[in-house]
Parts: structure tokens; C-alpha cells; sequence
């Protein structure tokens, strides 16, 4: 907090401290999230994505903690690891390096 300017703290009152570690990009691009076995892939939207990690928006809430996000717009997959969640917002890390889809 700043003791300095009280009108400074009123203003970072209840705003969420941004933790990340990596700048993240706009991105809105149409992707899908796959998971092992038979199970049928899931629609989503990336709604921004870093080197370490993206913001995704799905249908569902009934995801796996690990899965693979297939970015189509990009043309990249990557193992993913869910970090959060919010309704149908979840924060996922990337743990695996992004790799060209065939």
C-alpha cells in the first residue's frame, strides 16, 4: 500500500493481485481440449495465453486436472494442468512445451 496517497490504496482496493509470471496476449482463438481414452474432445475458447500458460473458457466444468489443449488457430498442443477455476473460466499451465499439431 502506498502511505504516501491514500487515493492511490482506495483505487487497488478489491482489484486481484495479477500473478503471473509471463505477459499474456489476447488471444480468442477456438480450441479444444482432449483427454485420454475414448472420451470425446471438449470446445473451448483460449481467451489469452502466455509461453507458460492460458486463460480457457469451456462448457463444461467437469474437466480432468490434466488434459491436452489443441489450440487449431495456432496450430499447437500442449499438456496442460488446471491452476484455477471460475464458472466456466479456468487458468491452465502449460507442462509441456508447445509442439506443432500434425
Amino acid at each position: 500500500m502506498n502511505m504516501m496517497d491514500p487515493a492511490a490504496n482506495k483505487r487497488m482496493a478489491g482489484k486481484p493481485i495479477d500473478r503471473r509470471n509471463a505477459r499474456r496476449e489476447t488471444a480468442y482463438d477456438i480450441s479444444e481440449i482432449r483427454f485420454a481414452g475414448r472420451r470425446p474432445p471438449v470446445t473451448c475458447m483460449v481467451h489469452n495465453l502466455s509461453g507458460l500458460g492460458a486463460c480457457i473458457e469451456a462448457a463444461t466444468t467437469e474437466l480432468p486436472k490434466y488434459f491436452i489443449l489443441a489450440n487449431h488457430a495456432k496450430r499447437l498442443r500442449t499438456v496442460c494442468q488446471i491452476v484455477w477455476r471460475d464458472g466456466p473460466q479456468f487458468g491452465v499451465r502449460f507442462l509441456t512445451i508447445p509442439r506443432q499439431m500434425a
